[in-house]
């Protein structure tokens, strides 16, 4: 049962968590598995020793899974690592700031991509831990698919294209991504890939494929090409479904006969989230509340996405549901 006290914690909580993340405490207790004493921490990371007590102090007493203290010294819990964990948190370090400027962006004294921006760096590895086990299904999906070439559209840091890599050096990896600063942390990813071909990135919007089609020239024709595109399409949807239909419809235009596989975010309505289990109604009321305050379009139930595909006249060859709350949607273009 929700309660005002329970609210408070959860409210400190998240912001303790997101503190310590940020000023390199729990790194540096990661180092030391033997404990780590205040001094120490506040030395080593120039912190102020009165507000990094407290704070230690109260994941003490609110979240001994995550850290605890004996005779002084601090120690950093192994249920930290776990994945679900991992991704709350820099998911929420994504968007501290748009819910730390709610009052201003909703009486319009701020406006969101201007005076308030998402974490670029923080939401690059949360989708990364959160479509992880996606990404490995998609892989796993390429053997039988027998395609030696990788498009992945929105490809931010290049993180799927270098788990291609890791089980097929062979593959033809090439990442597309409007953001220019990622484009150069993603070439300079490429830089360092041991890999016998380095990926190619481009900078580009998966808006536009015509832009940067000249550059995805297959190897033999687009039936060993496949495309990938990892919870970008929604986005899209903040300009109506015809955005992206018109869109779907470009790709066949300009890569016929490719592999085109879509990977996506469960979205509800309010009256399936109300019918929820409690641990994905609120993970999932938090995922689709950043959307609007963001200009996202909202993820959308797997209905929706048939229909899109059903429109543009693309066959669903198959689909897979993926843990926690995501599908992925195997077509042909």
């Amino acid at each position: 049962m929700l309660s005002p006290s329970k609210i408070l914690a959860d409210y400190a909580l998240l912001h303790v968590l997101c503190a310590l993340q940020s000023s390199g405490v729990f790194t540096e207790l990661k180092k030391n598995p033997k404990g780590v004493l205040t001094s120490s921490l506040a030395t080593t990371l120039s912190l102020e020793v009165p507000f990094l007590v407290p704070l230690c102090d109260f994941l003490v007493i609110n979240a001994p899974e995550i850290l605890t203290k004996k005779e002084e010294k601090y120690f950093l819990e192994p249920f930290f690592d776990e994945r679900a964990l991992q991704n709350t948190l820099f998911f929420a370090l994504s968007y501290q700031s748009v819910f730390t400027h709610l009052k201003p962006l909703l009486t319009g004294e701020k406006k969101y991509g201007q005076d308030v921006v998402r974490d670029g760096a923080a939401l690059r590895l949360s989708s990364a831990l959160y479509n992880g086990q996606a990404w490995n299904q998609v892989i796993g999906l390429f053997r039988s698919m027998k395609v030696d070439t990788v498009v992945d559209i929105g490809c931010s840091a290049g993180d799927f294209l270098q788990r291609v890599q890791e089980t097929s050096p062979l593959m033809r990896c090439i990442g597309v991504e409007i953001d220019s600063q990622v484009v150069a942390l993603a070439q300079e990813v490429s830089r360092k890939s041991v890999a016998e071909e380095r990926p190619l990135i481009i900078e580009g919007d998966a808006g536009t494929p015509e832009a940067w089609a000249p550059h995805i020239e297959p190897k033999t024709d687009f039936q060993h090409v496949v495309f990938v595109g990892t919870t970008v399409w929604h986005e899209f949807l903040s300009e109506g479904e015809e955005r992206v239909i018109d869109i779907f419809t470009r790709y066949r235009k300009y890569f016929p006969g490719s592999a085109f596989i879509v990977i996506e975010y469960n979205g509800a309505t309010m009256e399936n989230m109300l019918a929820l289990p409690e641990s994905l109604r609120e993970t999932g009321s938090v995922y689709q509340l950043v959307h609007p305050l963001t200009h996202q379009g909202m993820p959308q139930p797997p209905s929706v996405w048939r229909r899109i595909f059903e429109r543009v006249g693309i066959p669903i060859e198959n689909s897979i549901a993926v843990y926690p709350n995501s599908s992925i949607y195997i077509c042909t273009l």
